[in-house]
């Protein structure tokens, strides 16, 4: 079935063949209409590539208002348009989450291999949280999930340690219904989290709040490099847009969250 650029069959969701044919031959843009032209229609398959904002940044500049003779098609514009094309003819499936594999795996004392895991990779800015659901099939890592929550002005003001674990806890929150009775593995790039998230006897009452709601989950921390945690679309840049979520100040009803999961 096709549905918005994409394939769904039996074994996940696809781009189109339809609209990687298109991009391949996409010729190179004359004026600001053309680029913006190729970006929308680019920007249906942008949840297969990784670091899509920061590759379609010399595009998005050249779609500025400007008089004709000012548009210069630069060689850096070409070089990210040839990469976009690439990735998206090479894009992974996006799956659905295997729940009878799910919650056949085991804690991680008791398992010996990866095969069947589900893994919540992390990210927070001071625009926004953003993760990435996976789950391991055969050999490969499959992308289930690719989504982000912005802050509010309050929220962005957070110090980076409550940034870091708030973004946990509001990924987990929207995600709950998909981690009941599951083992996963939570990668994070902000080491001290682990800790954190260990400590429920906090001063601050709204991170206890936070880390009471995230050991309800059965999960075990995974530290990565900030450079090697690169979680696909970089949408915890996104600027916050108008309809955005504007829950803040960590007001959060622990009793709630349990009935949640």
């Amino acid at each position: 079935m096709q549905l918005l650029g994409t394939e769904v069959a039996l074994d996940g969701t696809h781009v189109s063949h339809e609209v990687t044919a298109k991009l391949a031959k996409w010729p190179t843009c004359r004026n600001p209409t053309e680029v913006c032209g190729f970006l929308g229609t680019v920007r249906v398959v942008r949840h297969w590539i990784c670091d899509f904002t920061k590759i379609v940044k010399p595009l998005t500049v050249l779609t500025k208002k400007m008089a004709l003779h000012e548009f210069e098609w630069s060689e850096e514009a070409q070089d990210a348009m040839e990469l976009l094309k690439h990735l998206a003819t090479m894009a992974v499936p996006v799956r659905s989450l295997d729940y009878e594999l799910a919650h056949n795996v085991q804690p991680p004392d008791q398992r010996d291999n990866e095969l069947r895991l589900v893994t919540v990779h992390v990210d927070s800015s001071i625009i926004g949280v953003r993760w990435m659901i996976t789950q391991c099939l055969t050999d490969t890592e499959y992308p289930i999930v690719f989504s982000l929550i912005t802050f509010n002005e309050c929220e962005a003001q957070y110090s980076q340690p409550k940034l870091e674990l708030y973004g946990v806890f509001r990924a987990l929150k929207a995600e709950c219904h998909r981690f009941h009775n599951i083992h996963f593995r939570l990668t994070i790039n902000a080491g001290f989290l682990a800790q954190m998230m260990m400590s429920p006897d906090l001063l601050n009452t709204a991170m206890t709040h936070w880390i009471m709601y995230i050991q309800l989950f059965m999960f075990k921390v995974n530290h990565t490099l900030g450079t090697a945690h690169c979680i696909p679309d970089g949408l915890s840049h996104w600027p916050c847009a108008a309809d955005d979520s504007d829950y803040s100040n960590g007001d959060v009803n622990v009793k709630d969250g349990i009935k949640l999961v």
